[in-house]
């Protein structure tokens, strides 16, 4: 394993198991002495030492770098900048997928005005509804007649029905009602019927239509 240490880190480790003149080193000789760490560390109180974890990568590393604090100092500008661009990436990207969301939106609200006018134009069609109930309404006062029935009730072929054909607006006797209807018994009982339901005015000269 590479293990790369500034030189201020790496001093401060050899202050710390007792190096004190390290300071003066040079850079190869810092690292030559961290890499026989096993002897440099002999009578040193292990449990107390402040910094184990930079000592076990030094034990475990096959070699060691000192680079100068100024190193260190640009790669934390570089791993900012690169920080930054990262963000402005990750802003471009939202900004592309709300794009889409909103145009979907839009989309959604032309459906829904598009159906509230389709909704409206059936409202209006409502009065062709009406006219057509409306046309029922004739052919259901037009189905007793189409039944076999005439605009009285009486079914047609029998002799109430040929009397109800010879009544007019005048004034007819029962004798002239029986010729042209041609039946030989009187029907005054039917004619009193249609008195009581007010299709026929009795007068002193015989039977009209009301």
């Amino acid at each position: 394993m590479r293990l790369a240490i500034t030189r201020s880190r790496a001093l401060e480790f050899l202050k710390a198991i007792g190096y004190k003149t390290a300071h003066n080193w040079k850079n190869i000789d810092i690292s030559k002495k961290l890499l026989n760490i096993s002897e440099m560390i002999e009578g040193v109180d292990l449990e107390k030492f402040p910094m184990k974890k930079l000592l076990g990568k030094i034990i475990n590393a096959d070699s060691i770098r000192i680079k100068s604090d100024d190193d260190d100092s640009e790669s934390k500008l570089e791993t900012t900048k690169m920080a930054k661009k990262d963000k402005k990436k990750k802003k471009k990207n939202e900004e592309s997928t709300d794009e889409p969301t909103v145009e979907k939106k839009k989309k959604k609200k032309d459906k829904s005005g598009k159906k509230k006018k389709d909704k409206s134009g059936k409202k209006k069609d409502g009065k062709k509804k009406k006219d057509k109930s409306g046309k029922k309404k004739d052919k259901k006062k037009s189905s007793g007649e189409s039944k076999g029935l005439d605009k009285f009730g009486c079914r047609k072929g029998t002799i109430k029905a040929q009397v109800n054909a010879t009544l007019t607006k005048k004034s007819k006797t029962m004798a002239t009602i029986q010729e042209e209807a041609g039946i030989e018994n009187s029907q005054t009982g039917h004619l009193r019927d249609m008195v009581e339901a007010g299709h026929v005015v009795k007068t002193s000269k015989g039977y009209k239509l009301a």
